[in-house]
């Protein structure tokens, strides 16, 4: 089904938003936001994920939502729409929405300032080059016993980017594996 047959089934309620997060990944995903202060979400995409992310987090926290939405052919950012009506359902805590890349997002004043984050959720630009560019952004800013979970690291450049690049950070331990998200926390 292609995007727009699918937003308007989803705004007659006949479809939820799409998501690549798998159930397994999505509760482990949960179980890290649960009561957290400070959330970052990379590659928003229908905000499935981060909608939960919402549910969960500490009241008074701050949910960072980052994703670049190009529009679609008929000009309409189909992507975004679905993301900021399924944000806006869940009124816990503070949105902050970006539309931008993870990489320029990190570099951002309001980033800086929320910084350090308890939860780091990578799931944009799967590229060896847009890895290289979240993780350089975002790893920074996770505090001490934070986490920054990735998806899509079980194969391709998502894999050889683990095991290159963050095996070799003394800064984070690999600590959980759910389906195609690796999950490390920060311990220096």
């Amino acid at each position: 089904m292609n995007l727009h047959a699918h937003f308007w089934l989803w705004c007659l309620g006949l479809r939820p938003p799409l998501s690549t997060t798998m159930p397994q990944e999505l509760e482990a995903l949960v179980q890290q936001a649960r009561g957290k202060a400070r959330i970052a979400e990379v590659g928003v995409y229908h905000a499935a994920t981060s909608r939960r992310f919402r549910r969960v987090m500490d009241a008074r926290g701050t949910l960072v939502a980052v994703d670049s939405y190009y529009a679609s052919r008929a000009g309409i950012p189909v992507a975004y729409v679905i993301a900021r009506v399924e944000l806006a359902k869940v009124r816990r805590g503070r949105l902050v929405f970006l539309r931008t890349t993870g990489a320029l997002a990190a570099e951002t004043e309001v980033v800086r300032g929320l910084a350090p984050f308890d939860l780091v959720f990578i799931d944009g630009d799967h590229s060896w080059n847009g890895l290289h560019a979240n993780w350089g952004g975002w790893s920074p800013l996770v505090r001490v016993g934070g986490t920054i979970a990735i998806h899509d690291t079980t194969s391709g450049d998502g894999l050889r980017f683990a095991e290159e690049v963050i095996a070799a950070d003394s800064r984070f331990l690999r600590f959980q594996v759910k389906d195609v998200t690796t999950f490390f926390r920060r311990v220096v």
